[in-house]
């Protein structure tokens, strides 16, 4: 196994460390944490975990060598696609990872077993829906006992939820720059009285910020839990009350996802049907020859063409800048097996997520983590040249990062679309022709195929690696 590695920031848990493979990942487990987990295994409990809740699939392995601390009985989980985080999720997103949680709380209840964390940071999208990966989480349950991860989940899964449901607030910048999540004073605050008859805001919101208060300044979730403790624990029916309630309130919360504009481009497109039968033809014609395994759709939008592309390709990473567009790809009707093959991200690509937490190493920049074989780039280019400046140049060569071959459209200055967006601004984009986006395409890649559509306002290319 000497082709594995530690992950570089999994030094937070001491009961076990990532271990990087190929095509697994791995966790070396402190000695007493391998005894439980074969304890589990043993009576029956761990199959059921896995069975019943949205766990990463995971079996037992079995080291040749022991590493002290850690021994030779380990894990292996199946490895995700793309890892997300929760400053690139939307809403729907957002609920599905809280289901999870309590999902996998609620079942670890049952089987008298409880759930140490609760962070959204434990949480990733993979194969059509959110699973909790960090297995040392569970632990055994006591006769009186608490779920100290409570406070966890409240800032960073419950309170963001209650924010964005309540308000229409877009948490994913507070995200980012607070992955411990949101204060239960700041919570108070941005949900206010007003807000207090409001689906959870009394319960979860300013219950803890007035204990917290009262504590002068202790962490609400930390407050609660230790006045609890103190009292002796919680009975194993009152917390499974308490899960069970969470899971109603978080189904029921309203997605305020508001009109915006592209987020019905796929019902208002700028072609004729018989254009839209043509680029369609197009792409599923090019991504069925080049036989993919990863395809990135960037400006996926609705997911249309994401679809297209699943029907072909191993996995998608469907990424648009709207969340409100992926939450219509995550909610809309498609077969089990399309759905299980896309991971929905929301990002900017003018401004992508960088690295992330200690040393910029427990998240890599998105950049690193969007690579597949063949890319997307439809109706996508000229919200980057013209609306963020960036040069066509600059554009290619970030497309030659993320894959070696692709499908680019071309939108030209007599566009509607274009005329549209330079409607009230100067036109400075002189470079930007159909000339100059050639010989742009080909410092990168070899053109294979192009196609013109609606009366040569737009093009299709079909993108290869440069020879």
């Amino acid at each position: 196994m000497s082709d594995l590695e530690f992950h570089p920031a999994s030094f937070r848990d001491p009961a076990g460390r990532v271990v990087l493979g190929p095509t697994e990942i791995f966790r070396r487990l402190r000695r007493d944490w391998g005894d439980f987990f074969l304890g589990l295994r043993d009576d029956g409990r761990f199959a059921a975990l896995l069975e019943k809740t949205p766990l990463i699939p995971t079996e037992i392995h079995n080291f040749e060598l022991e590493e002290p601390p850690f021994g030779k009985i380990g894990l292996r989980h199946e490895k995700i696609v793309v890892q997300t985080y929760p400053w690139e999720w939307s809403f729907e997103m957002r609920r599905a990872a809280a289901l999870a949680t309590l999902t996998l709380l609620e079942v670890c209840l049952e089987n008298d077993l409880n759930l140490k964390d609760g962070t959204s940071l434990n949480a990733a999208f993979h194969r059509g829906k959110m699973v909790w990966f960090d297995i040392l989480s569970i632990e055994p349950l006591k006769p009186k006992d608490l779920w100290r991860g409570y406070g966890q989940f409240c800032r960073t899964q419950l309170f963001p939820l209650l924010v964005q449901a309540h308000t229409g607030t877009d948490v994913r910048p507070w995200m980012f720059l607070q992955p411990d999540g949101l204060p239960v004073s700041d919570t108070a605050k941005l949900l206010g009285k007003g807000r207090m008859f409001k689906p959870g805001v009394a319960q979860h919101v300013l219950l803890q910020a007035g204990i917290e208060k009262r504590l002068s300044g202790k962490s609400g979730g930390g407050a609660i839990q230790s006045q609890s403790a103190d009292r002796g624990g919680l009975s194993k029916n009152v917390l499974l009350a308490n899960a069970r309630s969470m899971i109603r309130l978080v189904e029921k919360l309203k997605n305020p996802s508001v009109e915006t504009a592209w987020r019905d481009y796929e019902t208002n497109t700028s072609y004729d049907e018989a254009g839209e039968a043509e680029k369609k033809r197009f792409v599923e014609t090019s991504i069925r020859k080049a036989k993919p395994k990863i395809v990135v759709d960037l400006g996926c939008n609705a997911g249309f063409y994401s679809m297209i592309a699943a029907d072909s390709a191993e996995s998608v990473i469907s990424m648009d800048f709207d969340p409100s567009a992926i939450d219509r790809l995550i909610l809309r009707e498609m077969p089990g097996e399309t759905r299980r093959k896309i991971t929905p991200v929301v990002a900017d690509l003018s401004a992508p997520s960088p690295g992330h937490g200690w040393r910029g190493t427990e998240s890599e920049p998105l950049l690193k983590r969007i690579r597949g074989d063949f890319f997307l780039a439809l109706a996508l280019v000229h919200h980057l040249a013209i609306a963020k400046n960036v040069p066509l140049q600059l554009v290619i060569d970030m497309l030659a990062d993320i894959a070696p071959s692709g499908v680019i459209e071309w939108v030209d200055k007599t566009d509607e679309m274009v005329r549209f967006m330079l409607k009230d601004r100067e036109d400075i984009f002189d470079t930007y022709t159909l000339d100059h986006f050639r010989a742009c395409l080909e410092t990168k890649f070899k053109i294979l195929d192009e196609v013109p559509l609606k009366n040569e306002d737009r093009r299709l290319f079909l993108l290869g690696p440069a020879e």
